[in-house]
């Protein structure tokens, strides 16, 4: 009966260690779509995108988060944020034919934040690179509808 229950929790605890393993976040493209992610196209991030709210942490600066109300429009409006305070964003946004999401924002103080960047989902999460070579680190953002 002991054994019994010793190879019980075994078990139990290898498919904890499974599940959470499953649930590890990527970290490079690479690792994503090796775990089953794809890129986006620009159609599909166009229609992820409108009507969306995202965030998540800012390029580089992993204490500064971001939420910005992207509009069916193609404009965007929303903030930024850290330890030392917020600022307002606002700007347009687009996709490519080149499967980029690009966007042109000002924080309220006139500070430019441009840029394209690659987007990928696996299951119900999005991830967001500047590259889609397989080495490129990723962010995860936040969908909210």
């Amino acid at each position: 009966m002991t054994k019994a229950l010793i190879i019980a929790a075994m078990l139990a605890l290898a498919g904890a260690d499974a599940a959470a393993a499953a649930t590890q976040s990527p970290a490079t493209v690479g690792e994503l779509l090796d775990g089953g992610g794809k890129q986006l196209t620009g159609g599909e991030i166009a229609k992820l995108f409108a009507g969306a709210t995202i965030g998540g942490p800012a390029l580089n600066q992993p204490d500064v988060k971001f939420q910005v109300k992207y509009l069916t429009n193609g404009t965007a409006a929303g903030e930024i944020a850290s330890a030392g305070g917020s600022t307002q964003l606002t700007g347009t946004w687009s996709a490519n034919q080149s499967n980029q999401y690009c966007q042109d924002l000002r924080t309220a103080q006139g500070m430019p934040i441009l840029g394209c960047f690659y987007y990928f989902t696996i299951g119900n999460r999005l991830f967001m690179a500047t590259a889609n070579d397989r080495s490129t680190p990723i962010l995860e953002r936040q969908v909210t509808r």
